[in-house]
């Protein structure tokens, strides 16, 4: 960008937030200034970081923007045990797909895969699928499983080889933890992830205070039993009402 301001002689830029890119950081506006060019900075900070919170994120942590995201019952319940449980309304998988063409992977656990079979795609709006990504110990995922279908890319971290086709197998070493698999989607350059369940992959990334947004949806309606939701104890930033479904969402405070 620098080098086409200087060619079309532009007398003066100003800059929201200086990129943070190692490979840039600040060279481009030091070439400018040392041309003679007027350059302002720090207009409107805080909503240009938010703006590109992802591209920050993935340069300044070396991994990726992580959103965790659930629905569950009014009382609690993110799902029933060895059973698919619709909870969110037809509204809210709409917005659910749209954040699935915003970000660059989608990510969920072996449970989740058996129980409840996802594609993972984005199907009730037009827009790229993000890529889908598994982590499962046990790498016990069936071929018929729609994460299998071809329709998007598939990744699987295992401590198993996985024998599919249709996916990229990746082993996980026997004392790895998130970091490990989080390290190897920044080398694969995913700059951000939804994670969009089961209850204990979720739990692992809150515990081991891995994240950045939380997304939930909470119905109305009632289970009484069954897996209960994720809880953390942090302020809800905003709250907004999709159909009969509440969206609450926390923002990490930086």
């Amino acid at each position: 960008c620098s080098d086409l301001i200087l060619k079309y002689e532009i007398p003066e830029v100003i800059i929201g937030i200086q990129d943070p890119f190692e490979k840039v950081n600040g060279s481009g506006i030091k070439k400018l200034v040392d041309a003679g060019v007027n350059v302002t900075t720090g207009i409107l900070e805080k909503e240009c970081r938010e703006i590109n919170k992802r591209f920050f994120t993935f340069h300044q942590q070396k991994r990726p923007y992580i959103i965790l995201k659930w629905a569950q019952s009014k009382d609690g319940f993110i799902g029933v045990k060895n059973q698919s449980v619709r909870i969110s309304n037809e509204l809210t998988r709409v917005v659910n797909d749209i954040w699935r063409t915003q970000e660059d992977a989608i990510i969920i656990g072996g449970e989740t895969a058996r129980t409840d079979n996802p594609h993972l795609t984005v199907r009730s709006i037009e827009g790229r699928n993000p890529k889908r990504i598994v982590i499962s110990e046990s790498g016990d995922l069936p071929n018929t499983l729609n994460l299998f279908d071809g329709n998007a890319s598939t990744i699987v971290y295992s401590k198993n080889k996985i024998n599919h086709t249709d996916c990229d197998s990746v082993l996980i070493p026997e004392e790895s933890d998130l970091h490990f698999i989080l390290s190897d989607l920044y080398q694969r350059t995913i700059q951000s992830v939804i994670v969009e369940g089961g209850a204990t992959l979720l739990n692992q990334f809150i515990g081991t205070d891995l994240w950045d947004e939380i997304r939930i949806f909470e119905s109305e309606n009632l289970l009484e039993d069954g897996i209960l939701a994720p809880t953390i104890n942090l302020e809800i930033t905003s709250t907004e009402q999709i159909g009969d479904n509440i969206l609450k969402t926390i923002h990490r405070r930086k």
